[in-house]
């Protein structure tokens, strides 16, 4: 009795329904919905990219050397100085060890001098400020040479 009280009103909300929108047909209401979900995608990503570089500046802020960073041809020249110290002590080591441990010697070598080297960039930012990019950049290069002269000599003891 229930299912034959109800169909009525189902039949009726039926039709009704299908004419509440009775211009448009299925291409347009799929076009309509893609340009909407466009619409949707671009708002996401303009958001996105607004946070991204907001999250940018904060941490430029937090970290002065993201903004103003060693120049490369300071980084080679430090680098050349450092790995031409090295590459004697590796083939030292080489001859004394074997190829292997040298390997690994080279490896932990280069990681820690690096490591303290790296260490040295917000001095090195301070030292262009006051004594200018000549003075700054050949302090960096000594300062390197001589902590990779200092770990290969307590290296060898």
């Amino acid at each position: 009795m229930f299912v034959i009280a109800v169909l009525p009103v189902i039949c009726a909300t039926g039709p009704a329904a299908a004419q509440i929108l009775p211009d448009l047909d299925f291409n347009t209401m799929m076009m309509n919905q893609t340009l909407g979900s466009q619409i949707l995608t671009e708002d996401n990503m303009n958001r996105l990219e607004a946070e991204r570089q907001e999250f940018e500046k904060r941490g430029a802020a937090n970290n002065p050397t993201a903004v103003a960073a060693i120049p490369d041809y300071v980084v080679e020249q430090t680098q050349d100085a450092v790995m031409a110290q090295l590459d004697q002590a590796y083939k030292s080591r080489s001859n004394a060890f074997g190829k292997a441990s040298a390997d690994q010697w080279l490896l932990t070598a280069a990681r820690t001098i690096g490591q303290r080297v790296g260490a040295l960039g917000q001095e090195y930012l301070d030292r262009v400020s006051r004594q200018g990019q000549a003075d700054a950049d050949a302090w960096y290069v000594a300062t390197a040479r001589e902590i990779s002269e200092r770990y290969i000599a307590q290296e060898t003891q």
